[in-house]
This record gives structure tokens, C-alpha cells and sequence, in this order.
């Protein structure tokens, strides 16, 4: 799967993610700048490789491989050509596809209402595949286990609220008022019932804290990494290590939705101060305009 992120000022930063079963490479954390030439385009761009291999021995075995680039174009780039790059046509799918995306759909909706009301520990197969609407042989067609159920809605989750920073960003006319409007859906995102379970509380016991850390950075934390880093590179944030920086501020937001939740008649008003204080950590980091 592949996803585009937001324009931030003046420049375009996408995010290219993308997930393959098809990888087999030692296990171990990637970083480096490279140049390519995309739609037309020039740029330059710094790219994290996240790969979560098993072992065989000392034979690399085949797993799951999730990365994530975070590229800035060159001022004098047009935008055109990566414009008409995302507006390919999409090709047709097979009647036998649709009804496998069907399925795969109905098991992830059971799944999300199984998984936050009952945790992922008590959740039984045969309960979401009834919910489903379809058989057991159906769901192990689909995923091989529980848990891999389990990460594919912490993916769908999380592209979702991905989704949501990038409507809610782009419209906002710089990029100090961007990163605000983000970080307040990121908020709203984690307020939600099934990302507060699932992802922040849930996740990190069933999938380990690696592989989660892997899948937010593909998503909405690599819009607020990629936010952050472009800050400091245009002289609107002094800070040292621009990922580190965003990994906090994510993770303040995070805590704060779970002390949000069960606040009742207090909830926007805690909302507000929880984000008045993501202002402030922002303010304490940013210079003034040259």
C-alpha cells in the first residue's frame, strides 16, 4: 500500500509508505538520504527502513517489512508531474477480488467492535467470523492468526487517523497552523473508543513495542516526524533531533487521550488545555521569522 502526505508551506512532503510479505532481509533499522526522480520531479529525501524479520539459524526468513520516506522537492520543482502520478487510473478489480475485499472488510468491522469490548486476550475467532458472516476457513484464508487480525486493525487504524491529520492540516494557511491542526485530529483520533483500546493500550502488549513503533511512524507519527523536520529545516524550530522532538509531542498526545477518557462534562475543556500545553512544548522550540 502506498500514501501520500500533506503539503506543508510552500514545499510538498509526502510520505510513502508501504507493506510487502514478499521481503526477506536481516532484521534491523535503516536510515539514509537518497535522490529520486518521481512524476517528474527532483528531490531529495531521508528514508527509514523498518525491517521485523524472525530467525532461522543465521538464514534470514521471510516477514513482514514496513518503510517509510519522508521527502521535502526542491522550490524550484513543479508539482504537476507528482499530481498526476497519484491520479493513475485504478485498475479494475475482478468480481472475486471485490468479494475477497468484502470479506477482509466485515472480519476487520468484527473484529473492532469484538477486540474493544472484550480485549484482545478474550476475543474467540469463531465469535468474529460469526459476526462476519462467514466461516472459519474464510478467516484463516484472509489471516493466518488472532494476532495478525489484530495487526491489521491497528493498521487500519492507524491509516485512518493518518488520514484524518492530512484533511485537517491541509488546509491550514503555514506550517506552525498545520502542525496545531494535526496534532488536535491526532488528538481527536486517539480519543476515539476502539484507536484509545486497540492501539495505545492494547497494541504494544500483542505486537511488541518495535512493530508498533513501525507502524505509527508509517502513518501518523512519520506526518508529524516529517512536520517537525521541515520545521527545522526552514528555521522555524531550534531543536537537535527533529525525530526525537515528535516522538515525544506524539506520545504527549496519546497520554493525554487516555486521561481524557471517562471525563464527561469536562472532556472539551481538558481537550483544550491538553493541546494549549502541545502549543506551549512547540512555542518553547520555535525562532521567530527571518
Amino acid at each position: 500500500m502506498h500514501q501520500f502526505a500533506q503539503i506543508v508551506g510552500s514545499r510538498v512532503i509526502p510520505v510513502f509508505s508501504e507493506s510487502s510479505n514478499n521481503i526477506s532481509r536481516g532484521g534491523q533499522l535503516l536510515g539514509r538520504r537518497r535522490h529520486i526522480t518521481r512524476g517528474g520531479i527532483n528531490a531529495d529525501c531521508f528514508c527509514h527502513e523498518f525491517l521485523h524479520v524472525g530467525a532461522a539459524g543465521t538464514r534470514p526468513v521471510r516477514s513482514h517489512f514496513t518503510y517509510a520516506v519522508y521527502v521535502t522537492y526542491h522550490e524550484n520543482s513543479k508539482d504537476a508531474g507528482y499530481t498526476k502520478t497519484m491520479n493513475l487510473p485504478t485498475p479494475i478489480k475482478t468480481r472475486r477480488e471485490e468479494y475477497a475485499d468484502q470479506t477482509r472488510s466485515a472480519l476487520l468491522a468484527a473484529a473492532r467492535t469484538i477486540f474493544t469490548t472484550q480485549g484482545f486476550a478474550q476475543a474467540n475467532v469463531g465469535e468474529i467470523a460469526e459476526i462476519a458472516r462467514v466461516t472459519r476457513g474464510a478467516f484463516y484464508h484472509h489471516f493466518e492468526d488472532k494476532q495478525a487480525l489484530f495487526e491489521a486493525l491497528v493498521v487500519s487504524l492507524q491509516a485512518a487517523a493518518a488520514q484524518q491529520i492530512r484533511a485537517h492540516a491541509v488546509a491550514e494557511p503555514n506550517v506552525e497552523a498545520r502542525v496545531m491542526a494535526g496534532a488536535a485530529a491526532f488528538l481527536d483520533s486517539c480519543m476515539e473508543p476502539a484507536y484509545r483500546r486497540l492501539v495505545i493500550q492494547d497494541a504494544p502488549a500483542v505486537l511488541g513495542e518495535r512493530r508498533c513503533r513501525e507502524i505509527s511512524e508509517a502513518y501518523p507519527y512519520g506526518l508529524l516526524i516529517a512536520a517537525v523536520t521541515e520545521l527545522r529545516k526552514v528555521g522555524r524550530l531550534d531543536c537537535e533531533n527533529p525525530y526525537l522532538v515528535a516522538r515525544m509531542i506524539g506520545s504527549m498526545i496519546c497520554e493525554a487521550a487516555l486521561l481524557l477518557d471517562g471525563a464527561g462534562s469536562s472532556e472539551e475543556e481538558l481537550k483544550q488545555q491538553a493541546l494549549a500545553i502541545v502549543a506551549r512544548v512547540f512555542a518553547a522550540f520555535s525562532c521567530p521569522p527571518a
